[in-house]
């Protein structure tokens, strides 16, 4: 069995990180984003040479009309005009059709990291390596890590700087301990409270360099790959260079979680109820009475950032308004949505609590969890007068490939 690992962010850092990875590593590869012309030059998206030389030498030599959509991705990336064919395709897309050209296996996450990463997927990681360019999304997936994953996976935080020159930090944690958030500023973990705050639209860092960018991945690539094979004592310590002529350094981080992070850091004491439906066959209404079967009838379910729109949405850009669907946040946001702006709708209010009551007795009741808003392994919270329970999906790759 391949080991599974996370690639969050396939931008910048993580598209030149995924071409230094071993083809054993098995790949799910999360971003929102699409490929814009300001990411040629600086991720790996705009040259074949990007892709290991000789793997892409061979793919050119063995062009036939049989041939593969993943082999003719991975080394057709520029056309005869020099323009890139991938421009507007989806990065975390692209970044998985390479690995599988080159032999690995790799399922694209396409879209917000809070929604993508399900509990169902968190528990089934054996590592994460997080590229993103923004606190919230390092947030994001500390959030989902740090309660669904097993206890002691390592995981990977990579940076680069923003200058012309080999800047780069890698962190590495491990899940239970120490984790990303633990690390932000004060300021960095109010971010991202939203339920429509975009995991990677919004970029703090610096406009990273190609060569900045590639020297991180790189690292990333090689401390995953040491960890991995069971060079624990990396974890815990933070690794920096600065600069082509500079030599990497560490130093360690501390041990236990630090006060005020708002990750939870102590395993959780109530019940996962593994349910035998998935998002696509299990309804709404049938996930409310299984909630008040465990739950009691009082169960009320508390959906988090996952919440759903109150009174309507509105676009930031043109400030045109529009209805609020009865969906989950995202879902909601783009069946909502009457305007060609670029963003992500904000919604007048939200809700995150809805009984299951309301559900058994509403218009959703026999829309399937897929079309309500939910994702493949997702997990729903109940708390009820009887118990406090978590109802898992059931999760597939097929669903995956579904979605």
């Amino acid at each position: 069995m391949k080991p599974l690992v996370l690639v969050g962010g396939c931008g910048a850092v993580g598209s030149w990180l995924i071409p230094s990875l071993d083809e054993t590593v098995a790949l799910l590869c999360a971003d929102r984003d699409i490929i814009a012309p300001e990411n040629l030059g600086v991720a790996a998206f705009d040259a074949a040479a990007h892709l290991d030389p000789q793997r892409a030498q061979h793919a050119r030599r063995s062009a036939d009309p049989q041939r593969s959509a993943d082999a003719q991705n991975a080394a057709d990336v520029t056309d005869a005009s020099g323009a890139s064919p991938l421009l507007g395709r989806k990065k975390a897309e692209v970044v998985a059709e390479r690995h599988r050209a080159r032999g690995g296996w790799a399922y694209a996450l396409h879209g917000d990291v809070r929604y993508t990463l399900t509990p169902g997927l968190a528990s089934r990681l054996d590592a994460a390596v997080v590229c993103f360019d923004n606190a919230s999304a390092f947030r994001d997936v500390s959030e989902v890590l740090w309660s669904a994953a097993r206890p002691g996976i390592p995981i990977l935080a990579v940076t680069c700087g923003g200058g012309d020159d080999e800047h780069w930090q890698v962190r590495l944690f491990a899940t239970g301990g120490l984790c990303p958030a633990c690390m932000q500023s004060p300021a960095e973990r109010q971010e991202g409270t939203s339920s429509t705050r975009a995991s990677c639209a919004a970029a703090e860092a610096p406009r990273a360099s190609a060569r900045a960018a590639e020297a991180a991945g790189r690292a990333g690539a090689s401390l995953l790959a040491r960890v991995m094979a069971g060079e624990r004592s990396l974890v815990g310590r933070r690794l920096q260079r600065d600069g082509r002529e500079a030599a990497p350094w560490s130093v360690r981080m501390p041990e236990a979680a630090v006060p005020g992070c708002p990750i939870p850091h102590g395993r959780e004491t109530w019940r996962i109820e593994e349910l035998l439906q998935g998002v696509d066959d299990l309804t709404v209404g049938a996930l409310a009475e299984r909630a008040r079967d465990l739950a009691g009838m009082d169960a009320t379910f508390v959906l988090g950032r996952r919440a759903l729109p109150l009174a309507g949405f509105t676009c930031p850009q043109c400030k045109h308004a529009s209805g609020a669907p009865e969906l989950l946040l995202p879902a909601a946001a783009a069946l909502a949505r009457a305007c060609d702006c670029p963003g992500v709708l904000r919604p007048l209010g939200e809700r995150r609590t809805i009984t299951a009551h309301e559900l058994v007795g509403g218009p959703m009741r026999d829309t399937s969890l897929r079309a309500w808003g939910a994702s493949p392994g997702d997990g729903f919270l109940v708390t009820g007068a009887e118990a406090t329970v978590e109802l898992r999906c059931r999760l597939t790759w097929e669903e995956l490939d579904r979605g």
